[in-house]
């Protein structure tokens, strides 16, 4: 987590989130939810589900269903730090017990799924870290307040980095969006994205 003066800006790359798009990408479902993320980048290798035509598509029904419910369950949650501490009790799938043919589906994937993201993660943040944002930060949140006139209590601004295909940005609450890898990489969009945030907020 990066300060800003009185302000927090964290930038997260959560396991679980990656560990959703994967198995929604592995499984090929097809989720109606909001935010709509793209495929994950490199792209994952499709399984199959069931081993008839007429079980296959009665079962990614279900499981559809199960993942948009297990979906909603990660974008409610209170912090990146919740998640990540879900993810060691009750199921892997976030402490979401409702799931168990979902859960059934990450155990035939669970060995490379867990290579994949443990993979992006590490090279996510090395990324991260030598495109640090926090000048930019600073000079944002300094640049908002000192036109509206003074300080602004503390208040926190989560990101969530997501390695996708799309260059793009998806606000999920007014202090939380998913950000593709290469939108926060763009240091121009990203400024421009960050003014928007904070004046919304101030």
């Amino acid at each position: 987590m990066q300060k800003a003066g009185s302000w927090n800006i964290s930038i997260d790359v959560p396991y679980s989130v990656l560990l959703a798009l994967y198995i929604r990408d592995a499984f090929r479902l097809q989720p109606q939810v909001t935010p709509l993320l793209p495929p994950l980048e490199p792209s994952i290798n499709a399984l199959d589900i069931s081993t008839t035509d007429q079980e296959e598509q009665e079962e990614r029904k279900h499981i559809t269903r199960q993942w948009e419910f297990w979906w909603q369950h990660l974008l409610v949650s209170s912090s990146t730090r919740e998640l990540e501490r879900a993810m060691l009790n009750d199921t892997i799938l976030g402490g979401v017990s409702q799931v168990t043919e979902l859960q059934a589906m990450f155990q035939r994937c669970a060995s490379k799924a867990t290579s994949w993201i443990q993979t992006r993660k590490q090279e996510i943040a090395m990324t991260l870290k030598q495109c640090a944002r926090r000048r930019i930060e600073i000079e944002v949140v300094q640049e908002v307040l000192q036109k509206r006139g003074g300080s602004r209590a503390f208040d926190s601004v989560e990101i969530w980095v997501v390695p996708c295909t799309d260059k793009d940005v998806w606000d999920v609450t007014p202090t939380r969006a998913f950000m593709s890898e290469t939108f926060y990489l763009d240091a121009i969009a990203y400024r421009q994205w960050l003014k928007r945030i904070i004046i919304s907020l101030v």
